[in-house]
């Protein structure tokens, strides 16, 4: 259960996590223990459990492996879909490595042939790998530093030249508060989100 909340994000829906997990018998004790052990709160007034840091989930997440990983997004997205379906919603996810250029240009080009033109995108595409800049290895460096500032360009790039084509278009960049405060053990994150 822990492990989907963490797929799904630092919030995540309590309901959506047990329905992903298929723990909905342990679910309580679940989140009472987590509870107890300081690694989530619950916002009583939407149900929502937020964990106490990024640290916590960026653990749950390192315990998977990558087969697992892939396996908790596929099933976290075909759950949303279907949850999106059945309101009506019109929801598709693909899978995507947005620091590869060529890659982001194709998937680009596979939704304008599936779905027409693109008139938003919001790059919320984000990593972490926190150490301190002392321990911190160039590839930790680069691969944050590649998704999480050259993937918004790799997306920005691949849509601009259509919405000012089309005279219409937004793009949102979501950024952290890290890049503009730091955060010690993220010079890599604060460096790509101060972009």
């Amino acid at each position: 259960l822990l492990s989907v909340g963490a797929v799904l994000g630092k919030q995540f829906d309590v309901v959506t996590a047990i329905a992903i997990s298929g723990t909905s018998g342990e679910a309580a004790a679940i989140i009472a223990d987590a509870r107890r052990r300081r690694l989530l709160w619950v916002d009583e007034r939407t149900g929502y459990c937020n964990f106490f840091h990024d640290k916590i989930r960026e653990a749950l997440l390192d315990r998977l492996s990558d087969e697992e990983r892939r396996d908790l997004h596929g099933r976290s997205a075909d759950y949303l879909t279907a949850r999106a379906d059945s309101i009506g919603g019109d929801v598709v996810f693909e899978s995507l490595n947005v620091a590869d250029f060529t890659a982001c240009a194709a998937l680009i080009g596979k939704i304008e042939a599936e779905h027409g033109p693109i008139g938003i995108l919001v790059n919320a595409a984000g990593i972490t790998r926190d150490t301190s800049l002392r321990k911190m290895t160039p590839e930790q460096w680069i691969d944050v530093l590649k998704v999480n500032l050259e993937g918004v360009f790799n997306m920005c790039r691949n849509v601009v030249d259509g919405m000012s084509t089309r005279g219409y278009g937004r793009i949102v960049n979501i950024s952290s508060v890290n890049g503009q405060t730091g955060q010690f053990g993220q010079t890599n994150y604060s460096a790509a989100k101060a972009g």
